[in-house]
């Protein structure tokens, strides 16, 4: 093989990996500003807005990009990204139901308007099209404040055992206020499952 030769195919190795390169940054580019942009139609965060009686655990919502659908060791998901307050993108795996350290649940609830209906595990993956966010509404904490366990059993969990399992979920975190603080700093503080109590098509 002569010199000539060598150059011309250290030139289309050189080109090949250039139009790699290129194609991933564009990759890259529409991912960060157009996937998951800086000012999304709905802010990645909303302030709690209600919270079980007598208790302070709140009801808060969060409104993150939905990238796929997946199953893991019996529990279904969805994974997201969302930016946080700096600016920084994050993912996020929201739990839907199904087994989670080792307790069953039952599946969350899909909104749409003012409709609502249990999610079904058969047709889970197809509800959401890549890109498109959605509503996730979670509790920030565990706190039952001066509601008796019992009345919480009584008047709370037997309406929804989710509720009781997700709280039971929160308090077997390392710290149990991860919520509470994923949602006052909008995400700084990052969490890897968050439980779904209801998800909102928006």
């Amino acid at each position: 093989m002569n010199v000539l030769a060598v150059k011309n195919k250290l030139l289309r190795v050189i080109l090949f990996l250039s139009i790699i390169i290129f194609v991933f940054l564009i990759v890259i580019l529409v991912f960060n500003y157009v996937v998951v942009p800086l000012k999304p139609k709905n802010a990645y965060f909303i302030p709690p807005s209600s919270r079980i009686a007598r208790t302070e655990i709140e009801l808060a919502k969060f409104q993150p990009i939905y990238l796929l659908s997946f199953k893991k060791d019996g529990g279904y998901y969805y994974k997201c990204v969302y930016r946080d307050s700096n600016g920084s993108i994050k993912f996020v795996d929201v739990f839907l139901g199904g087994f989670l350290q080792g307790e069953y649940y039952e599946m969350a609830y899909l909104k749409v308007e003012d409709e609502g209906k249990k999610i079904e595990s058969e047709g889970y993956s197809r509800i959401f099209n890549f890109g498109e966010q959605i509503g996730v509404e979670y509790f920030t904490s565990s706190n039952l404040g001066n509601l008796s366990p019992e009345s919480f059993e009584e008047f709370v969990c037997k309406k929804n055992i989710n509720v009781c399992l997700i709280i039971n979920f929160i308090k077997s975190q390392d710290g149990e206020l991860i919520y509470q603080k994923f949602s006052e700093s909008q995400g700084n503080y990052a969490v890897k499952i968050v439980p779904a109590l209801r998800i909102y098509r928006l």
